[in-house]
């Protein structure tokens, strides 16, 4: 009896399936996401979605049920960075929602089409987006608001130099690390090397 209830699933996937072939072939997505939502299980339609390259559906269907996070990373995956802050933003994710609106001004502000890099240049939705950050990063905490947002486009290219500043120390060091012997006994006195 299993194997005959087993038989009548496999039926009833195949035949959602070809409806939904069907529907995106007609560019109908309303229908088609209707057949998707009749899957046996939400695993088997994100499955599906993401096997057939329909991955704008998969955000909305994660987003849906309520994960944010899973949908934010879909949206990293298509290159939708302003959905993916969004994203975070609906999952609570504050902090890093307000660093990818951030980064996403200031990398529009230096790398316009033609952009010399200075002066920052201005584009459509930067000061709404800047001011959403800000807001984010309010939420998060003051401190983080306070060290972590620059309020004039002064600030905006000293964010951008510390923050290069830091990844290229972090390097440093880590590339640093690699090269010190595992077993350094003689060199306790480095620091006063060159006195």
């Amino acid at each position: 009896m299993g194997t005959e209830k087993d038989k009548i699933e496999h039926t009833e996937q195949e035949l959602l399936e070809g409806a939904v072939q069907d529907y995106k072939k007609l560019r109908d997505k309303s229908a088609m996401m209707k057949c998707v939502k009749a899957f046996k299980s939400r695993h088997s339609m994100c499955n599906f979605l993401k096997r057939e390259g329909c991955l704008e559906e998969l955000i909305q269907l994660e987003s849906e049920w309520g994960n944010f996070m899973d949908a934010a990373k879909i949206a990293k995956e298509i290159g939708e960075v302003l959905l993916k802050a969004e994203l975070l933003e609906k999952g609570k994710n504050h902090k890093d929602s307000s660093l990818v609106f951030l980064f996403y001004v200031l990398a529009n502000s230096l790398w316009e089409v033609e952009s010399k890099g200075w002066p920052l240049m201005e584009f459509t939705r930067k000061k709404e987006l800047l001011d959403k950050a800000k807001t984010l990063a309010d939420n998060v905490s003051t401190h983080f608001f306070k060290t972590t947002l620059p309020t004039t486009t002064a600030e905006c290219v000293k964010c951008a130099l510390r923050a290069e500043y830091h990844l290229n120390k972090k390097k440093k060091s880590q590339l640093h690390q690699s090269e010190v012997p595992k077993n350094n006994n003689n060199n306790q006195n480095c620091g006063n090397f060159g006195k």
